[in-house]
């Protein structure tokens, strides 16, 4: 293997690694936000899953206008 194909190999390794770095904060993130979707329900009884869907709703009516 040469030279330049070390070197490649490493910047793909080197690149996967932030990758999943980031898919790992993305995660962190995901729980996070669902943590406290189930604590407003439980403590403020709002519904913000709800409010997510009729946005969903909206922006698929507003698409299909176009």
């Amino acid at each position: 293997m040469g030279k330049e194909e070390k070197e490649k190999i490493k910047e793909l390794e080197d690149r996967m690694r932030e990758l999943e770095q980031q898919i790992q904060e993305k995660e962190i993130q995901s729980q996070f936000l669902s943590k406290m979707a189930d604590l407003a329900k439980e403590r403020l009884n709002i519904d913000v899953r709800q409010f997510e869907e009729k946005a969903k709703e909206e922006l698929a009516k507003a698409n299909k206008k176009k």
